[in-house]
């Protein structure tokens, strides 16, 4: 059986866009606001918090979100060029009706254990 890595979880895709190289290659989950989807070229765009990134939708079967809709990816971050990254999610969900605001309350408390996890 294929083992496929847990997606690391990131709150911001500040933290993709403003280190790009740190995330090459890794699995990471990530949530961003749907601003373009071209069925064509299997590609969207994703934005959250001024920051945007680049979805290869390829492996997904079906990409049933509507333009504005939030929507969380699981996924490998690739090089798109020098100094770009975009990622290639195997899942993605809706999450439009997902309090965002305990979302990432829960999810920051998640990272902070984690950290004292590896410290321990």
């Amino acid at each position: 059986m294929t083992h496929v890595p847990p997606g690391r979880l990131v709150l911001n895709l500040s933290d993709i866009c403003n280190r790009p190289k740190d995330f090459i290659g890794q699995s990471v989950r990530i949530k961003g606001y749907l601003k373009a989807f071209d069925p064509a070229a299997n590609c969207a765009t994703i934005e959250f918090d001024q920051h945007s990134l680049t979805v290869h939708t390829d492996l997904l079967d079906a990409f049933p979100f509507p333009i504005h809709s939030l929507v969380e990816f699981i996924g490998e971050i690739e090089q798109d060029g020098v100094n770009e990254v975009r990622v290639r999610p195997r899942v993605a969900r809706d999450m439009s009706t997902v309090d965002l605001e305990l979302y990432e309350k829960a999810a920051e408390c998640k990272l902070e254990y984690l950290k004292r996890q590896r410290f321990s």
